[in-house]
């Protein structure tokens, strides 16, 4: 058997991504917002309910990391054509306290989803169907993923971290012809970083309301400020940075907006609105328009957020475009 020697000199370093993305933070930041309002909503599309959709994901994760663990890759078709996935240990606790839902809750989810024909259970089996992994294919995921891997591939050329641009269709064939690894990686980021959200504001739906502002707001703050952005560095201007966000007078969001961004219904986005004005992490005008209000005394957690954000998503291009170079 001929084993494959590692071109070490080609590894990609995820401190330097994580530097080229701070220095390029406001772009990139959109960029994200947009692939994470897009994944949200096909998430909510499906069952109108976050955690079921965080248990579905759990549970495939589950089966990702044991392929992994056997260096096993299977492709999309490979993946998407089987009748059903087996997970042999399963446990309510671990579910539980991984995606912090109360026990009772997790039982009643569930039975949900056994009811739906997405999940059977043999004991401490559980089996995900042809239906549930219908359910979960991530055509448009995929399709996003692919476009925000090739427009950081643009700036990672430009910084000379990559030998040349990749495009959109060209990163989603790799991803379909190994997507147990790819897919792997993607949900190392995906799975913490909405948990980070859900842990601070007890929900999802609270948190992805609030960043349909954040994101409206950035995009305001990009063609206002295009002369300075591309030399904008979030941590170490952290304070004025977001001192500019929300200073700025940009033209807020409303619900409906909010509600088309998110897939979320209009009168939850209303809820969630009340509950974020209550906070003080938001004000609204005289027209109903939504915007960023920097007077939360939790608002550090937010600055916080988007620093964890840079580096964790440094670490999943990092192992993509590594995975790219050793392997093409």
């Amino acid at each position: 058997m001929q084993i494959k020697k590692i071109k070490f000199s080609e590894i990609i370093d995820e401190n330097k991504i994580y530097n080229i993305f701070d220095k390029n933070y406001a772009l990139s930041i959109t960029d994200f917002f947009q692939f994470e309002l897009d994944w949200c909503f096909n998430a909510y599309n499906n069952f109108k309910d976050y955690d079921k959709f965080l248990i579905l994901l759990y549970i495939i994760q589950r089966t990702l990391d044991s392929y992994k663990d056997f260096f096993l890759i299977k492709s999309y078709d490979q993946m998407y054509s089987s009748e059903s996935f087996e997970l042999e240990k399963f446990n309510v606790i671990d579910i539980s306290r991984d995606l912090i839902i109360s026990k009772e809750t997790a039982r009643r989810k569930i039975l949900e989803l056994q009811k739906e024909g997405i999940l059977k259970r043999d004991g401490k089996r559980i089996i995900i169907t042809k239906k549930g992994l219908s359910v979960h294919k991530p055509t448009k995921s995929l399709k996003s993923l692919s476009k925000l891997f090739s427009r950081f591939s643009k700036i990672l050329k430009s910084n000379n971290i990559l030998k040349k641009e990749l495009q959109s269709n060209e990163i989603e064939i790799i991803i379909k012809n190994n997507f147990t690894q790819c897919w792997h990686y993607f949900y190392e980021f995906q799975i913490p970083y909405l948990l980070k959200w859900k842990k601070h504001f007890g929900e999802l739906e609270k948190s992805i309301t609030l960043a349909c502002i954040i994101y409206n707001q950035n995009l305001f703050y990009i063609k206002n400020k295009r002369e300075k952005i591309y030399n904008l560095s979030f941590t170490k201007k952290m304070d004025k940075y977001v001192d500019e966000v929300t200073n700025l007078k940009a033209q807020g969001v409303n619900a409906m907006t909010i509600s088309d961004l998110s897939g979320i219904p209009r009168p939850t986005v209303l809820r969630k609105l009340e509950s974020l004005l209550k906070s003080k992490y938001i004000q609204k005008d005289k027209k109903n328009l939504y915007t960023l209000l920097k007077k939360n005394d939790d608002f550090h957690f937010l600055e916080l957020q988007g620093i964890q954000t840079a580096k964790s998503l440094s670490v999943l291009i990092a192992k993509f475009y590594n995975f790219i170079n050793q392997n093409y």
